[in-house]
């Protein structure tokens, strides 16, 4: 068990930023009709389709998302009301946040399981 510190999404930004390297989109959401500048087709979608993610800026791996603004330790979404379904879905403090934050070295990596070897020790039974 470990210390999770108050999460305040404006101050990490984790899930925006270099953490993830795509959010799919879906061709109904809202986000391909009010925000199309932001959204780009990649091959590989379901049936010969292409996919749809949302814009990235900034080379592979070291990428944030296109509609992340502000600065750090004030980060916000310009286009909150029209955020895809990934995004909306996304919960604050839950497994894919906190992995977010882990990748970006923002929170402590979980301790093992009572009973259980770290990585890498021996086992002296």
């Amino acid at each position: 068990m470990h210390f999770e510190p108050p999460l305040d999404c404006q101050r990490c930004g984790a899930c925006c930023r270099e953490a993830y390297d795509a959010v799919e989109v879906g061709p109904r959401e809202r986000v391909v009709r009010a925000q199309p500048s932001l959204v780009v087709a990649r091959p590989g979608g379901p049936d010969g389709a292409p996919r749809l993610e949302l814009l990235r800026n900034g080379p592979p791996g070291k990428s944030s998302c296109a509609a992340l603004g502000g600065a750090p330790g004030a980060w916000s979404c310009r286009i909150y009301l029209d955020r895809p379904r990934t995004c909306r879905d996304f919960a604050r403090g839950g497994g894919h946040c906190l992995d977010a934050r882990r990748k970006l070295g923002l929170s402590p990596h979980p301790a093992p399981a009572l009973g259980a070897s770290a990585p890498g020790s021996a086992s002296l039974a």
